[in-house]
Order: C-alpha cells, then structure tokens, then sequence
C-alpha cells in the first residue's frame, strides 16, 4: 500500500517535466530569437539600424506595401494552393494505380521516377523560370505545372506501391 505523499513533495513525472523546460526553452530561443531580431529591426527607423537598440518603433517602413506587395502575396498563395491541389489530385490517383495495377513497363516507370527525383531541385529552376513567363497568356496555369513533378517526389509512388 502506498503512502500518502507530504505537502511540498515532488512527484518523479513532475520533477522529469521539470528537467525538460529548460532544453526546450533553449531550442525554442534558439530558433525563435531570429525571427524576433527580423520582425524588431523591421520596426526600427532607417537612421537607426547602426545602433545596437532603437530609441524609437516606427512603423513607417509598412508604409510603402499596399497594392503591389498584396497582390504579390496573393499571387504566390494562389500558386502554392493551385499546384498543392493539382500534385495531391494527379500524384494519389498516379501512385494508386502503380500500386495496385500490373502492367509492361511499371518496372521502368518507377524506375524514371526514382532517377528524375535525384536531380537536384535547383537544376530544374532555369527551365521552369523559362516555362513560367509573365508574358504567357495563362500565365497563373504556367507558374503551376511546372512544379508539379518536383511535388510529385518518387518518395510518394514507393510509399503507395510498397503497401
């Protein structure tokens, strides 16, 4: 039977919680610090940042986004979703039917798949910077099908197929 525990003793989960506080507030300051330096010296005036701290906050560096810099957030919104939901909807449909079809020459699809994959994702932005021109006439349709096949990793056909 056990017995009870006195005011003030700890318990061992408790004191184990304890031990973990202080690495994760480490790592969370590791990676947070940054990121509050960024949003910190984006308040801070242009005569300023030579200074270790600012004497003032200002938010006149915001002042000159407006339109431009919206539809620009827009635009790479729309094209993230866009080419999210085209790879999700041809990549599941593509690995389902490797996985579970047989057919001549699945060996050798899979296999292009996997040695496409291996090429570096930055010796494909040339070519896709030349298919996505602003001056195309769909331009939005040109800015997603080319980065569709680097979404559509290899990594997802195997997952499927090995099931």
């Amino acid at each position: 039977m056990k017995r009870p525990r006195q005011v003030g003793e700890l318990v061992p989960e408790r004191v184990a919680a304890r031990g973990r506080i202080v690495p994760t507030a480490a790592v969370l300051l590791f990676f947070l610090a940054p990121l509050a330096w960024q949003v910190l010296t984006s308040l801070w005036a242009e005569a300023e940042l030579t200074r270790p701290l600012p004497s003032t906050l200002t938010l006149a560096n915001y002042a000159g986004l407006g339109g431009t810099f919206a539809r620009a957030v827009l635009n790479s919104l729309l094209v993230a979703a866009g080419t999210t939901v085209l790879c999700l909807a041809v990549g599941a449909s593509a690995a389902f039917a490797i996985a579970k079809l047989e057919f001549r020459g699945r060996s050798l699809l899979l296999g292009s798949a996997l040695a496409i994959s291996m090429f570096p994702p930055i010796a494909t932005v040339s070519p896709e910077n030349v298919i996505a021109r602003p001056d195309v006439a769909m331009a939005m349709a040109s800015a997603l099908l080319p980065l569709c096949p680097r979404r559509i990793s290899s990594r997802k056909r195997f997952v499927m197929k090995s099931e």
